[in-house]
């Protein structure tokens, strides 16, 4: 009898491990996934502010009741994917977007640093290449059109991010990509300049 319990113990066991590794498994999915969800889902509701923005340029429009950011513009990568760009990249509006860097003169009229996410919204600047096209979509619905100058890695105690003569737009995220933490010194820059279409 004690063995045919002690087999009940061990089957009950075994199951209770099983469930409990499973509902883990789901919780730590689900959270790794919140992430890309949160970050797709803010872009339509910021997408909806900038088509207000464009049609009232001098109003501030928030995508949310309670966003502490706007949209301030619409960026077209080189593999084509339009992104929201929006005012400030602080952690906080870094969630929802990229953000123009405080200090970074109006787009199109000057030099301009916009930072996103390596593993959101700018995980496609790992394929950024010298020679393509950028785009950005300013608040009055002019389009500006950019090609990549530069590429490369730098460590952000070392090397400052050199203001263009003329003028351009840089794309700065961290690296490396596709590791589960990046390296806190280093920041992939794409460096682009102001061409006509």
């Amino acid at each position: 009898m004690r063995q045919v319990i002690a087999a009940l113990n061990r089957g009950l066991n075994a199951r209770l491990l099983q469930t409990a590794l499973l509902l883990c498994g789901l919780y730590f999915g689900a959270s790794a996934s919140w992430i890309h969800i949160k970050a797709e889902l803010a872009q339509l509701l910021i997408q909806h502010a900038w088509q207000k923005t464009l049609a009232s340029p001098e109003q501030k429009i928030t995508p949310w009741a309670w966003a502490d950011t706007r949209p301030v513009a619409r960026l077209q990568l080189p593999n084509k994917k339009m992104l929201m760009v929006l005012d400030g990249a602080q952690g906080n509006s870094l969630a929802f977007g990229p953000g123009l860097v405080a200090g970074s003169d109006t787009l199109g009229q000057g030099f301009s640093v916009i930072g996103g996410h390596r593993d959101t919204h700018f995980a496609a600047l790992e394929n950024a290449k010298p020679g393509q096209r950028l785009a950005v979509q300013t608040h009055h619905g002019d389009w500006i059109a950019y090609r990549i100058t530069d590429v490369r890695v730098i460590d952000i105690h070392q090397t400052a991010l050199e203001k263009q003569a003329t003028e351009g737009l840089i794309l700065v995220t961290c690296y490396p990509f596709h590791t589960i933490e990046s390296d806190p010194n280093k920041r992939w820059v794409v460096t682009s300049e102001r061409i006509n279409f």
